[in-house]
């Protein structure tokens, strides 16, 4: 059985079109069976680590010279589980795009970045600078999040952060290849202009459901507020 797990702030910066596009990435994901070669090196990794338990490099021979061995392999190895992984992402892509669908994955691939460079940068960055305070903000993390991504309704501001995607440099290191190489593997030498989320996906959800689990997180962060508060008051005092 296959699970795919979705978040609020995927959710919150797509609409229909655009989850319907990522859904059709992971479907190609499992038809493409692209696990397969990276269990495989993972498979590698795991039998040397059996093998290291038995004969470990400190104590045997034949461990620290399988050891110097896979040391200066492992790079290599390393590299080639990324690549495998890049490839996967692009053969993703382009099952999500066919019988029609390219503008659509297109889209899905650019306001997904775009909105997680504008959610890093806007958003998480000042989250992780809060949670040291020594005062937390009143206003939960959900809603402070909601109220972020509102601002990508402007078309202006969405586009200079799907520029941000476009323009990222390519990390050989990274398990996904650029958004500029995704898009080019659909056909895009250039970037394009994306409309902002009309009615996000959330909407999707049975009704009344996203209200619950908001009201709920809501409670979980305000409810400890006060008493965490009162105790900082009484230490300082």
């Amino acid at each position: 059985m296959f699970w795919l797990k979705v978040g609020i702030p995927l959710l919150a910066v797509t609409d229909n079109e655009a989850m319907f596009a990522i859904l059709m990435h992971e479907n190609g994901h499992v038809l493409n069976e692209d696990v397969n070669g990276k269990l495989r090196l993972a498979e590698l990794e795991e039998s040397l680590n059996i093998v290291f338990d038995f004969a470990p490099p400190e104590e045997s021979i034949a461990g620290r010279l399988l050891f110097a061995v896979w040391k200066r392999l492992s790079p290599s190895f390393e590299r080639e589980k990324m690549r495998l992984s890049r490839d996967a992402e692009i053969k993703a892509d382009l099952e999500a795009a066919n019988g029609g669908h390219g503008e659509e994955a297109a889209r899905a691939l650019l306001l997904v970045d775009a909105s997680a460079i504008f959610r890093e940068q806007i958003f998480y960055k000042s989250l992780r600078q809060q949670h040291t305070d020594t005062v937390p903000p009143v206003i939960s993390p959900t809603k402070r999040l909601l109220n972020a991504v509102s601002m990508l309704n402007m078309i202006e501001l969405l586009n200079i952060y799907a520029q941000h995607a476009w323009s990222m440099e390519v990390d050989e290191l990274s398990s996904h290849p650029s958004c500029a190489q995704r898009l080019s593997a659909l056909g895009y030498a250039e970037r394009f202009t994306i409309e902002p989320v009309a009615t996000s996906a959330l909407a999707l959800l049975e009704d009344g459901f996203a209200k619950r689990v908001f009201a709920e997180l809501d409670e979980l962060w305000t409810n400890p507020l006060p008493s965490k508060l009162q105790s900082q008051a009484e230490h300082s005092g």
